[in-house]
């Protein structure tokens, strides 16, 4: 195995263990202005009653996918209450009550760049929608919507109708066109899928809570900014550490902390060097009386052998903190350490190959001695065996 593939697996260790077991400590809220535009006590504006545009075909074909899925639904749904299935294949009756709870606003999200060249500041709530029925006229009714601003507790009266035809022309109608938002209230939606799901994605693959928020902030544009809409950050940057430890609940293997990480062991062991010397990747685990999860295998190893007598072979320990919490079982802090090495001939001079990592709540010196001796110990044991 190349030093590549054990850097890999590595990661996706820690990864899936962290997945499992910690979460993020919450950053503070940002209750800021985005730098580099003017604050205003108020933006107040009134915008022209109708506006007219047309949706891409791409956009077009989408949101007819969308229409013609939701009339099939609608034709199940009342061939089931005169007691009769329509589609024995679909799942809706297994999860019925979870869809009704969930908000499908994928729609929305499709001709949302037509409503934004309209109105920018507003953060728009759907008070109404309705899919046309008749699929084969360009000029009928493809989708009405009726949109208010999330900000009318605060002031802001938008309201306006929104009507698509199946030919994709996009019209307008406001029935309130003042805009009215105030600069100390973050005007924005609901995050919700598919963006959420988009964000989560992202922030599983390992990326930080505030970078990932920053880079969303970044893409705000000038008119959003002046009308102190937060659309694409929601209203704090808790919205992303919040979507992040549900996307993470969700890939867990059990609820309990327990229970998940003995999965995650097992699973290990069978998908990592299962014939080996030393199967999977967890040497060591201890819930109690504090959190201690050690790392390695064979082939980290059989690295270390090949590389460490070497010239200018250079070994490296690190240790690093305030970036995850065991929120579950304590408030104490978990440290995560690292044994890397690296050699100019193998790897570039700025890149680390991992050979253990250790995850403590525990810093003392035994602990840490405990990590190192255990390494050793499978050193000798696995050399032996060659």
């Amino acid at each position: 195995m190349c030093y590549q593939d054990i850097f890999l697996l590595n990661a996706y260790i820690f990864i899936q263990l962290i997945n499992s077991i910690l979460e993020v400590a919450a950053s503070k809220t940002l209750a800021s202005i985005a730098s580099g535009v003017a604050i205003e006590q108020v933006y107040d504006k009134i915008l022209p009653r109708t506006h007219q545009s047309r949706l891409q075909p791409q956009q077009l074909v989408k949101l007819k996918k969308i229409r013609d899925d939701e009339i099939e639904k609608m034709h199940n749904r009342k061939m089931k209450r005169i007691g009769l299935d329509a589609d024995p294949s679909s799942n809706e009756n297994s999860n019925d009550n979870i869809e009704k709870k969930r908000v499908n606003v994928e729609y929305y999200y499709i001709i949302e760049s037509n409503l934004k060249r309209y109105n920018s500041a507003c953060a728009f709530c759907v008070r109404s929608r309705y899919f046309g029925k008749n699929r084969s006229a360009p000029t009928s009714l493809l989708l009405k919507c009726m949109f208010t601003c999330r900000g009318k507790g605060k002031g802001c009266h938008f309201r306006c109708n929104v009507y698509v035809l199946n030919n994709g022309l996009f019209f307008i109608n406001a029935m309130n066109s003042h805009i009215y938002h105030e600069a100390n209230y973050r005007y924005s939606r609901f995050l919700r899928n598919p963006v959420r799901g988009k964000v989560q994605t992202v922030l599983l693959s390992g990326a930080s809570v505030y970078r990932v928020h920053a880079q969303y902030a970044g893409k705000r544009t000038p008119e959003e900014k002046e009308g102190f809409n937060h659309d694409k950050t929601g209203n704090s940057r808790g919205v992303f550490t919040k979507a992040k430890a549900e996307a993470m609940a969700e890939t867990r293997l059990a609820p309990e902390l327990n229970i998940s990480l003995e999965k995650l062991s097992d699973q290990l062991a069978m998908a990592i060097n299962s014939n080996g010397i030393l199967k999977g990747a967890i040497q060591k685990l201890e819930i109690r009386p504090s959190l201690q999860v050690v790392i390695f295998t064979e082939a980290s190893i059989r690295l270390y052998d090949a590389l460490v007598s070497r010239p200018e072979c250079v070994l490296s320990w690190d240790a690093t903190g305030g970036v995850i919490k065991n929120k579950e079982l304590s408030t104490k802090q978990c440290l995560y350490y690292e044994l890397t090495m690296s050699h100019p001939d193998i790897v570039d001079e700025d890149t680390l190959v991992p050979l253990t990592f250790m995850l403590s709540e525990n810093q003392s010196l035994h602990a840490i001695t405990e990590w190192l001796l255990l390494l050793k110990t499978w050193h000798k044991y696995v050399s032996d065996r060659r």
